[in-house]
C-alpha cells in the first residue's frame, strides 16, 4: 500500500508537472500547416533551458515541504536542513540557468555563434536533480514524520 501511495506523489507532483507538457507536443504534428515545421519539435521545447522553469517551482515547492516537516516532528532534523539547503541551491543555479538560455536563444537568434546547446544538457540534468531530491525527501523527511 505505501509503494502506491509514494506512486501516486511521485506521479502527481513530479512526473506530471514535468511530462505533461512534452507529451502534448505531438499535437503540433496533427495540422497539416504544422507537419513540415514540427520536426525536431521536442528539441526546440527543451532547447534553451526551458525545463528548469518546471524546476523552479518544484524546488520552492519541495522548500515548502520540508520547511513544515522542519516545524513539525521532524525524525531527522539534519537531513531536513540538508534537503532544503540542496533545494535553495537548486533554485539558484535554475535561475541562473534561465538566464544563460535566454542569453543563448538570443544568440542564436542573431546568428552569433555559440556554445552547442550546452544549456540543454544543464536544464536536463538540473530538472533531473531537482526530481529527484524531491522525491527522496518525501520519502526521508515528509513521509516519516506523518506516519
Amino acid at each position: 500500500m505505501r509503494s502506491l501511495e509514494h506512486s501516486g506523489w511521485f506521479l502527481i507532483n513530479i512526473a506530471v508537472p514535468l511530462l505533461a507538457p512534452l507529451a502534448l507536443l505531438p499535437l503540433a504534428r496533427l495540422p497539416n500547416f504544422f507537419r513540415e515545421h514540427s520536426r525536431g519539435v521536442f528539441r526546440r521545447a527543451i532547447g534553451h533551458g526551458q525545463m528548469l522553469w518546471a524546476a523552479l517551482p518544484m524546488s520552492a515547492s519541495a522548500c515548502y515541504m520540508l520547511s513544515g516537516a522542519i516545524g513539525g516532528s521532524s525524525p531527522d532534523y539534519h537531513l531536513s536542513l540538508a534537503y532544503l539547503g540542496a533545494h535553495i541551491c537548486v533554485i539558484a543555479l535554475s535561475a541562473a540557468g534561465i538566464v544563460l538560455g535566454a542569453m543563448e536563444s538570443c544568440m542564436a537568434a542573431s546568428g552569433t555563434p555559440c556554445i552547442a546547446n550546452g544549456i540543454l544538457r544543464y536544464s536536463l540534468v538540473l530538472t533531473s536533480i531537482t526530481a529527484t531530491l524531491y522525491f527522496l525527501a518525501y520519502l526521508h523527511v515528509v513521509q516519516p514524520a506523518t506516519t
